[in-house]
């Protein structure tokens, strides 16, 4: 059964709208809206990523993952686009990889355990 709820909005701050709005379109999100305010990126499952000027806490984890269903693809093509990613982190659930956004944040990329892509 397909899941009843998602996640709605998560946000980031971030110093620059314009550098941010060029890296999340190369990370693959779709741009929905943006203003001299915030910038909104839709992800898949309909999630969006709200993106607004502000303090950022430098080196900090974001308090999400974003989930890839080939994470060596992403990992692969995040590199050769120039992204600096980190060494592979593998727990017992995921294997995944951070690279950090202009503005300094943190964001963990995982693998899906997902088995039937077309439930979510």
């Amino acid at each position: 059964m397909r899941p009843l709820v998602w996640i709605g909005h998560v946000e980031l701050k971030v110093d620059s709208l314009l550098v941010a709005e060029e890296f999340y379109l190369q990370l693959g999100l779709r741009l929905v809206t943006k203003d001299e305010t915030h910038l909104e990126f839709e992800l898949r499952g309909g999630t969006h990523l709200l993106v607004r000027i502000g303090a950022v806490s430098q080196a900090a984890e974001v308090g999400f993952d974003l989930m890839v269903e080939d994470i060596e693809g992403a990992f692969a093509a995040f590199s050769e686009q120039g992204f600096l990613v980190s060494k592979w982190v593998d727990d017992d659930c995921h294997k995944s990889f951070f690279l950090s956004d202009p503005a300094g944040n943190r964001i963990q990329f995982c693998s899906s355990h997902v088995k039937d892509y077309g439930l979510v």
